[in-house]
């Protein structure tokens, strides 16, 4: 007679773990199933340690990814909020699928943002910031906000002066 006893199915275990969570002991069971008790426990106790430890694991990525979020929203525009995902792409940290999830927003949309050619408001306010620093440069750094503001309005280009808070 061997001296051990084989172990028993991964379905088996599973199936005596579930009866313990659904409120049988693990003495009920090795009753009815001629099992040992402390095995069915030990069992439970692993399947719940090992969930527990992927719950752990996905709140610390959650929180590496909400800590590095407000980082980068911290320091560029809160008017691309989708930039947070490709700055976190490039290096590989987190998988967009996992971003998405962390912000409640779909990965899908991410996708379509991406493959969509920038917006004409985004593309006039690229050249306004690109134009701004040119013409401050040509009025050897003495132009402000209103000097700028009239010199791209006699070039023809619309748009509306920002007001600095008092």
């Amino acid at each position: 007679m061997p001296r051990f006893r084989s172990s028993y199915p991964p379905a088996f275990r599973r199936q005596m773990v579930e009866l313990v969570r659904f409120g049988r002991t693990p003495e009920e069971l090795s009753r009815e199933f001629e099992l040992i008790a402390q095995s069915i426990a030990i069992t439970a106790e692993r399947e719940e340690l090992i969930r527990l430890r992927r719950e752990n694991q996905r709140l610390r990525q959650e929180r590496d990814i909400l800590s590095k979020a407000a980082a980068w929203f911290a320091r560029e525009s809160k008017a691309n909020p989708n930039g947070f995902f490709s700055c976190e792409r490039a290096p590989a940290v987190f998988t967009i699928k996992t971003i998405a999830r962390v912000f409640k927003v779909s990965a899908s949309g991410y996708y379509a943002w991406r493959g969509r050619p920038a917006s004409a408001r985004a593309t006039s306010d690229l050249d306004l910031t690109r134009n701004i620093p040119t013409i401050h440069a040509a009025s050897r750094k003495t132009y402000g906000a209103p000097r700028i503001h009239a010199e791209l309005k006699a070039e023809g280009v619309g748009m509306a002066r920002s007001v600095r808070p008092a």
